[in-house]
C-alpha cells in the first residue's frame, strides 16, 4: 500500500464515544493515585506488621477493608459523576451529534461539518493519544478531538497512525506506545 500524505475520516461520534474519551481522560490519573495510595498502605502494614512489637492500629485487616471500601466508592462516585458530565456535554454541544469529517495533513488537523468549520497545526495541540479504538487529539486539558478507527476506511488507520508520527514525533502515544487502555 502506497503511503499517503493526508488521511480523512468520516466520524459520526456516538455518546459512548464521548464517555470513554472522557472517563480516560480524566479518570487515568485518579485510578493510578489510588493504586500509588493503596500500594503504599500494604507496603507501610508490612512494616508495622513487622515491627519488633508487632502491634498498631494500621495492622488491623478493619482499617484496610473500610479504606478499601472508601477508594472503590470514590472511583464509582468520579465514574458516575464522569458519564454524567458527559452526558450533559452531549446534550449541550450540537456539533458533536453532526456527522464531520477530519483531515489530518503535513499542516496539522481540520474539520468541517454542518455547523462548524475548523482546524488546528499540530503545534497548538497538547497532545495526542490512541486508545483501543480511536485517536484522541487534545486541543486543551479537556478538549478533546474524537476521532473512532471505525470512521477510517479500511486499512486507513496505520496510515493515520503514520502521519500523526511522522508530524508529532516522539510526542505522541500511538500503537503500542499507548498501553491501550
Amino acid at each position: 500500500m502506497a503511503q499517503r500524505d493526508a488521511v480523512e475520516a468520516a466520524v459520526t461520534l456516538r455518546r459512548s464515544d464521548l464517555i470513554r474519551a472522557n472517563l480516560r481522560s480524566l479518570l487515568r490519573p485518579t485510578f493510578l493515585l489510588i493504586q500509588f495510595g493503596l500500594v503504599n498502605a500494604l507496603l507501610f502494614t508490612a512494616t508495622i506488621l513487622l515491627s519488633p512489637d508487632g502491634t498498631a492500629l494500621l495492622a488491623d485487616p478493619y482499617v484496610w477493608q473500610v479504606a478499601l471500601a472508601v477508594n472503590v466508592l470514590l472511583a464509582a462516585s468520579l465514574t458516575a459523576h464522569t458519564i454524567a458530565t458527559s452526558l450533559r456535554i452531549w446534550k449541550a454541544t450540537p456539533t458533536l451529534q453532526h456527522p464531520t469529517r477530519y483531515r489530518l495533513d503535513h499542516e496539522g488537523v481540520s474539520w468541517t461539518n454542518p455547523l462548524s468549520t475548523g482546524s488546528a497545526p499540530w503545534g497548538a495541540l497538547d497532545r495526542v493519544e490512541e486508545s483501543r479504538d480511536a485517536f484522541l487529539l487534545y486541543t486543551g486539558k479537556h478538549a478533546v478531538l474524537i476521532l473512532p478507527h471505525r470512521s477510517f476506511e479500511e486499512g486507513c488507520v496505520p496510515e493515520a497512525r503514520r502521519v500523526l508520527r511522522k508530524a508529532l514525533g516522539k510526542g505522541a502515544k500511538l500503537g503500542r506506545d499507548a498501553g491501550k487502555p
